[in-house]
C-alpha cells in the first residue's frame, strides 16, 4: 500500500489556530495585568472611612474615583477568567470535556476554546512527520479505499471470512505516528466528534491514560470510522450495503457462506433472500445455532430472536426442503411477495405442511409461545429491529426498533391525545348527533393504536408510579429525591440510572446490573403513589438500545443536547420528543417551547404544555424573558416547572450566545434543557451531548452509558397524526333520520315529587319472558333477560364481567333496586335450545337477589312484549336457530359456533369481513395487524379455520364463501347476523314512537355488553366504535329521559338501568351523568347524587378536563333544591 502523509491539508489551519490561541492566552494572562499595572489607578493603601467619605462628597476629583472603580472591575474580570482557565486546564490536558461551572460562565468557555486550539500542537507534529504511515486492514478482506464502495467478495472469500476469523476487529486499525498522537484527535479525525474518544478507549482497554499515545501503537477504530481528507490515507474496512441484496447467485448457493443480520430481518426473510425459499430457515438455524458471533454478539439459540450484527451461516446445500404445499382450503393460494415484511402474525393449520413459514406472535417477542399457536416446530417470528423499511414493503412509520416496548411511550401519548379529543367531541355533540371521523384510520394512526395496546406499554405506567413512590419515600425520610440521568423500560422491569453512581437504592427500587436501579413490573407499589408529584418530569424517550428496550433521557439533567445533521432529520427527532412530552403522564408541569417546527401543534393537543416559536431567535428571547420573570418572582419554596427548548431552526451567533448566556444564569432557580442544532460557535456549549440525527444506526449517549438508536417520526407519520388531531376538533355532524327524535336536554329537570310506583308484571316471579318460539332464532331478534334465571344464577365475577356501572351501584341507596344487565359470555359449542344466551348477573349482596325487580318493562306485559319482539323478528332477515351471530357491542365473539384455539382472531376477522365487506387480501392483512401485516399464508390459514368454525347454512353453502377468482373481495354470507345491526334497526324504528317504543329500546340496550369491540380494539374498527358508542348513549339517554318524566311510563329503576348500560359503553359520557343526577334527585337520594358527582369528578380529574357548563348549571339547581322526596329505599322501583 503506498505511503501517504496524513492531515497535510489540515496542518496550516491547525498551526494557525494554535498560534492564535497562544497569542490570545498570552495577551489575557500577561498583557491585561501589564496594562492595568501601568495605566490603572489604585490606592496605595487601604483607605479609611473618612477618606472614602471625602472622596465620594468631593465634586471635582478629576475622574480619579471613576478610574479607580474601572480598574478594580477590570482586575475582577481578569481574576474570573483565570479561575475559569484553572478549572479547564486539567480536563483539557486529558482531552476530555470539562464539566462547566455555571458561575464561571463565559470565561471558562473561552478558556476551553483557547486551550482546545493550543493543545492541537502534539497531534499536528505527529501529522507532519514523514515517517508516519497509516494502515487499516480488516482481516480476510481485499483492500479498498474507505471512500469508495467495496467490491462484492467472491464466494470463497466470504467463506474464509466467516470461518477463519470468528471475532474480527470492529473496524479499521490506526498506527500512531513517531511523534505521538491523542485519542481525542483520532476521534475528531475519524469519527467527527471528540467526545467519541470514549468509544475508541472501550475498543482498546489497554490504552495509556496520558495525553500522548506512544509511537507505533495500533489503535482499533469503530466500524463507522471515515477518512477525513480524500487521498490523504487509505483504509481497508468492510462496508455493508444499505439496500436489499440482489437475488442469490446460483453458484454462491453451492458454497457455505454467511449473512450479516440487518435491522428488520428474520430467519425466514434471510432464507428467502439467500436461497429463494423462506421455508429453508430450519437449515440456516441448524447451521448457525450456538456458533460464536463477532463483536460480542449473543449466540443464536432461539429462531424467534435474532440481533443485528449476528452472522447467519448459509449452508452450501441450502434449498427448498422437500414437503407438500400448504393445505388448500379452496382458496386460490396467494403467492408470497418478496417485498413483504417479515412474516408476522399468523399460523399454519398444521395439516399437510412439513416446513412452516415463520409466524408472528400476537405480541412482539421475545415472549413465550402464543397459546393460540399450533404445536411445534416453531417458526422464527422476531425480526431484528428495523430503522428503515425495506424496499417494496409497506412504508415504515418509525425508523427505530419496534420490539419490546420501543416507542410505546410515543404511541401511548398520541393515542391518548386522540382519545381525549374525541371524548371532548362526543361531549360537545347534542343527543342524536355523530362526531366527525375519517372513514378509515391512516396507517400511522393504526400502528400507533396497536402499539399503545401492547403489553410493553404497561411499563410506562409502572415507571411513573415507581418514580412517584420514590418521591414519597424521600419525603418520608426527609431527604432530597435522588437525581437520575435516564431510565430504561424492559419487558419485566423499569430501571433508572442515578446521577450518583455510588448512591444506595431507595424503595421501591433495588440494585440492578451495574449502576442501574430497577423495580419489577409485578412489584407491589404503595396505593397512594399516584397522589405524589412526579419527581422527574423532564424524562423523554430518546430511542432504544441494542436489546430493543425503551431508553429515556432526563433532559434537564443533560442540560444541552446539540444535534448534528440536516434540517429534516432534526425535525423527525424533535417531533417525536414534542409529541411525547406534551402527553407524558409525568410531564404535566413542563413548559415546552418548539422553535422552527410544529406550527399549530399547540392548538391540536388537549394539553397546554407547548408554546410555538417561529425561529430560534424568538426562542432565545422567550428564554431570557422567562428567566427574568423567574428571578423577579423568586421564592425559596416555589417549585418551578422545567423549561424545555426544542429548536429545529439553525441558530445564528447572536441567538446561540443569548441562549448560552441565559443558561449560565439559571443556577438552581429552574430546570432547563435545550435541544438545538450545533451552532457555529461551538465554544458556547461544547460540554453538551452531541447526537447525529442523520445517523440511523446506534450512537453512544454518555449520560446513559449506552448506544441508542434515536427515535424519530417520519414526515408522513407526523402529517397523519396532525390530520387526525385536526379532524378530532371538527364540529359534530347533524342528526339525521330517526335520530332527530332523540330528546334534548331542553326540558326542565324532573320535579322532586314522589314518583308513581312502577307497574310490575304479575307473572314476573313465576315465568320468564321471551320471544315467541317462531322468532326466537331470528338473526336480529332482541331478547330480554329472563328474571327467573337472573335470580337463580350464581354470581360469576372475573375480568370479563362488566356488570352494572360500579359508581351507579354505589350511588343507589338500595343496590338491589337496580336491574342487572347482561354479561359477556363465551361462545358455546352449541346454541341454546330457545336461541337465547344464558344471562348471569354481576356479583352483589345476597339480600339484593331477593328484592330484584322484574326485568320486564312496566308498560308491557309478557304477551305484549312477545308480540313486539315478534314484529322485530319479522322485520329482519330470517335465519335458523344455529345461525352464527357476530357480537361487537362488547368483546368481539361469535355465538353459535364451536370453540377454536384461534377464536379471538377468527372472531375479529369475521367482524372485519362482515362490517367492512369488499376488501382485498392486502387490505385484510393490513387491517388485522397494521404494524406487521399478515402474510397471504396466514390469511389463508385463518380463513380456513373460520370457514370450518362457522360451517354451512341450511342450504349447504359455507358461511365463508370461497372466491371464484383471486381478484374477488373477501366477504361473509348475507345470512350471518350481527348485534349492531339489530340494535340500530330497533333504535331507528322505535325512536320516532316516543314513549311507546321504550320496551323495544330497552330490549335493544340488553344487547350491549360493554364497550363496543371490547377493551382492545383493532384500529380499523375505530370509526365504527365511535358511531356505536354515540348511538348507545343516545338510546340510553332517550330511555332515561322518558322513564324520568311524570306519567305511566315513569320508572326510575329502568332509567337507572339505561344509564348503567350507556356508561358501560362510554364511561366519559357527561350527558348520561346529567341523567343520572336527575334520577337521583327525583328519587330524593342525596347520597346517591353525591356519589355520582364524585365519580364524574374523578373521571374528569384523570383526564385533566373541566366539568361542562351544562353540568355545573344542573348541579347548582339540584343541590340547592330542598330534599322533599321519599328516600328511594321506601319506593318500589
Amino acid at each position: 500500500m503506498p505511503r501517504t502523509r496524513a492531515h497535510s491539508g489540515l496542518l496550516p489551519l491547525r498551526l494557525l489556530r494554535a498560534a492564535a490561541s497562544l497569542a490570545a492566552l498570552l495577551a489575557l494572562l500577561a498583557g491585561i495585568p501589564w496594562v492595568l499595572a501601568s495605566a490603572g489607578t489604585l490606592p496605595h493603601r487601604m483607605p479609611s472611612t473618612s477618606a472614602l467619605t471625602d472622596t465620594l462628597t468631593t465634586r471635582d476629583d478629576g475622574g480619579h474615583l471613576l478610574f479607580t472603580l474601572l480598574t478594580l472591575l477590570a482586575w475582577g474580570g481578569w481574576a474570573w477568567f483565570v479561575l475559569g482557565l484553572a478549572a479547564e486546564i486539567p480536563q483539557s490536558l486529558r482531552r476530555r470535556p470539562a464539566r462547566r461551572h455555571r458561575r464561571l460562565g463565559a470565561p471558562q468557555r473561552l478558556a476551553g476554546f483557547l486551550l482546545g486550539g493550543l493543545l492541537i500542537l502534539p497531534a499536528s507534529a505527529a501529522v507532519a512527520s514523514p515517517a508516519s504511515t497509516v494502515t487499516a486492514t480488516a482481516p480476510q478482506r481485499p483492500s479498498h479505499d474507505l471512500g469508495t464502495p467495496p467490491s462484492t467478495p467472491a464466494p470463497g472469500e466470504r467463506t474464509a471470512d466467516s470461518t477463519a476469523t470468528p471475532n474480527p476487529p470492529p473496524g479499521p486499525v490506526h498506527v500512531v505516528g513517531d511523534t505521538g498522537e491523542t485519542v481525542w484527535d483520532l476521534a475528531v479525525t475519524y469519527l467527527g466528534s471528540g467526545p467519541r474518544a470514549q468509544e475508541i478507549r472501550r475498543l482498546n482497554p489497554g490504552l495509556p491514560q496520558g495525553p500522548l499515545l506512544p509511537p507505533g501503537l495500533e489503535i482499533r477504530l469503530p466500524s463507522d470510522a471515515r477518512r477525513p481528507d480524500p487521498g490523504a490515507l487509505q483504509l481497508t474496512a468492510e462496508k455493508k450495503p444499505l439496500s436489499s441484496p440482489s437475488p442469490p447467485d446460483p453458484a454462491a448457493a453451492r458454497t457455505e457462506r454467511t449473512h450479516t443480520v440487518r435491522p428488520g430481518e428474520s430467519l425466514s426473510r434471510i432464507a428467502e433472500q439467500e436461497t429463494g425459499d423462506a421455508s429453508a430457515w430450519p437449515r440456516l438455524y441448524d447451521a448457525t445455532r450456538n456458533r460464536r458471533q463477532p463483536d460480542g454478539a449473543p449466540r443464536l439459540r432461539d429462531p424467534d430472536l435474532i440481533y443485528p450484527g449476528q452472522k447467519i451461516t448459509i449452508p452450501g446445500t441450502a434449498g427448498p426442503p422437500p414437503g407438500s404445499s400448504p393445505e388448500d382450503d379452496g382458496e386460490h393460494q396467494l403467492p408470497r411477495q418478496p417485498s413483504e415484511g417479515p412474516d408476522k402474525d399468523g399460523a399454519r393449520d398444521g395439516q399437510g405442511q412439513s416446513s412452516a413459514l415463520p409466524e408472528h406472535r400476537e405480541r412482539q417477542p421475545p415472549a413465550p409461545a402464543d397459546p393460540e399457536r399450533d404445536p411445534p416446530p416453531p417458526a422464527p417470528s422476531t425480526p431484528a429491529p428495523a430503522p428503515a423499511h425495506e424496499p417494496g414493503s409497506s412504508p415504515a412509520l418509525f425508523t427505530t426498533v419496534r420490539t419490546t416496548g420501543v416507542l410505546a411511550s410515543l404511541a401511548a401519548a398520541v393515542t391518548l391525545a386522540l382519545a381525549i379529543r374525541r371524548i371532548l367531541q362526543r361531549r360537545r355533540a347534542r343527543p342524536g348527533q355523530r362526531i366527525a371521523m375519517p372513514p378509515e384510520p391512516s396507517a400511522t394512526e393504526a400502528q400507533l393504536a396497536q402499539a399503545a395496546q401492547a403489553p410493553e406499554a404497561h411499563g410506562i405506567h409502572r415507571l411513573d408510579l415507581a418514580l412517584r413512590a420514590l418521591a414519597a419515600q424521600a419525603a418520608q425520610n426527609d431527604i432530597k429525591v435522588p437525581g437520575i440521568r435516564g431510565a430504561r423500560i424492559t419487558r419485566s422491569t423499569a430501571q433508572i440510572l442515578p446521577a450518583d453512581a455510588a448512591a444506595t437504592p431507595m424503595k421501591p427500587f433495588t440494585q440492578g446490573p451495574g449502576p442501574w436501579w430497577h423495580v419489577d413490573h409485578d412489584t407491589d407499589l404503595p396505593a397512594d403513589a399516584a397522589d405524589h408529584a412526579a419527581p422527574h418530569p423532564g424524562l423523554a424517550t430518546i430511542g432504544s438500545d441494542a436489546a430493543g428496550d425503551l431508553m429515556l433521557l432526563n433532559l434537564p439533567h443533560s442540560g444541552v443536547i446539540l444535534l448534528d445533521g440536516d434540517r429534516g432529520p432534526r425535525e423527525e427527532v424533535l417531533s417525536s420528543l414534542a409529541l411525547e412530552l406534551a402527553m407524558s403522564p409525568w410531564a404535566a408541569d413542563v413548559e415546552i417551547v418548539v422553535a422552527g417546527f410544529g406550527a399549530g401543534l399547540h392548538h391540536l393537543l388537549p394539553t397546554a404544555r407547548i408554546a410555538h416559536m417561529a425561529t430560534g431567535a424568538d426562542a432565545a428571547r422567550d428564554f431570557a424573558e422567562r428567566l427574568l420573570e423567574a428571578h423577579q418572582e423568586h421564592e425559596a419554596s416555589l417549585r418551578r416547572s422545567p423549561y424545555l427548548i426544542l429548536c429545529a431552526d439553525d441558530l445564528d451567533s447572536d441567538s446561540a450566545w443569548s441562549i448560552a448566556e441565559t443558561l449560565s444564569h439559571t443556577t438552581d432557580l429552574m430546570k432547563v434543557a435545550v435541544i438545538a442544532p450545533s451552532p457555529n460557535a461551538t465554544l458556547l456549549v461544547d460540554e453538551s451531548e452531541r447526537l447525529n440525527t442523520d445517523d440511523h444506526q446506534p450512537q453512544h449517549i454518555y449520560s446513559l452509558e449506552t448506544d441508542v438508536t434515536l427515535q424519530r417520526l417520519t414526515p408522513q407519520a407526523y402529517q397523519d397524526i396532525t390530520a387526525a388531531l385536526a379532524v378530532s376538533g371538527e364540529e359534530p355532524r347533524p342528526a339525521e333520520g330517526a335520530w332527530q327524535h332523540v330528546p334534548s336536554e331542553a326540558q326542565p329537570p324532573a320535579t322532586a315529587a314522589p314518583p308513581a310506583a312502577p307497574r310490575t308484571n304479575p307473572t314476573a316471579g313465576t315465568s320468564s319472558t321471551k320471544p315467541h318460539d317462531s322468532t326466537a332464532g331470528s338473526p336480529h331478534t332482541i331478547t330480554m333477560i329472563k328474571p327467573s334465571s337472573a335470580r337463580s344464577a350464581p354470581p360469576e365475577p372475573g375480568p370479563d364481567s362488566l356488570g352494572v356501572y360500579p359508581a351507579l351501584l354505589a350511588a343507589s341507596a338500595d343496590p338491589a333496586a337496580i336491574p342487572q344487565p347482561t354479561l359477556p359470555r363465551r361462545p358455546r359449542g352449541t346454541p341454546a335450545a330457545d336461541g337465547e344466551d344464558t344471562v348471569k348477573p354481576h356479583a352483589h349482596t345476597t339480600a339484593a337477589a331477593a328484592h330484584r325487580p322484574s326485568e320486564v318493562p312496566p308498560s308491557a306485559t309478557g304477551d305484549d312484549l312477545s308480540s313486539n319482539l315478534s314484529s322485530t323478528a319479522s322485520a329482519s332477515t330470517a335465519a335458523a336457530p344455529e345461525t352464527p351471530r357476530i357480537q361487537v357491542l362488547g368483546p368481539v365473539t361469535i355465538s353459535g359456533v364451536a370453540p377454536s384455539k384461534h377464536g379471538t382472531r377468527e372472531a375479529q376477522l369475521a367482524a372485519l369481513l362482515h362490517l367492512r365487506p369488499g376488501r382485498d387480501a392486502d387490505a385484510v392483512c393490513a387491517d388485522m395487524d397494521p404494524s406487521s401485516p399478515w402474510t397471504p399464508e396466514t390469511l389463508n390459514a385463518r380463513l380456513g379455520g373460520l370457514r370450518r368454525s362457522l360451517g354451512n347454512d341450511a342450504d349447504g353453502n359455507p358461511y365463508v364463501p370461497r372466491r371464484s377468482v383471486k381478484s374477488d373481495p373477501f366477504q361473509l354470507s348475507e345470512k350471518i347476523c350481527c348485534d349492531w345491526h339489530a340494535f340500530r334497526q330497533a333504535a331507528e324504528r322505535e325512536l320516532p314512537r316516543g314513549p311507546a317504543g321504550l320496551p323495544q329500546l330497552e330490549a335493544a340496550l340488553c344487547l350491549v355488553r360493554g364497550r363496543p369491540f371490547g377493551s382492545q380494539t383493532l384500529p380499523w374498527s375505530e370509526p365504527l366504535r365511535q358511531e356505536m358508542t354515540m348511538r348507545i348513549v343516545a338510546v340510553a339517554h332517550t330511555v332515561a329521559t322518558h322513564r324520568l318524566q311524570q306519567g305511566p311510563q315513569q320508572d326510575l329503576s329502568l332509567a337507572r338501568r339505561a344509564v348503567s348500560t350507556g356508561l358501560e359503553a362510554d364511561e366519559y359520557a357527561e350527558l348520561l351523568f346529567r341523567d343520572w343526577f336527575r334520577i337521583e334527585s327525583a328519587a330524593g337520594n342525596r347520597s346517591g347524587l353525591n356519589a355520582a358527582i364524585a365519580r364524574l369528578e374523578q373521571i374528569n380529574r384523570s383526564l385533566d378536563l373541566p366539568m361542562e357548563l351544562e353540568t355545573e348549571q344542573l348541579l347548582r339547581v339540584l343541590l340547592t333544591r330542598p330534599n322533599t322526596s321519599r328516600p328511594i329505599s321506601d319506593q318500589r322501583c
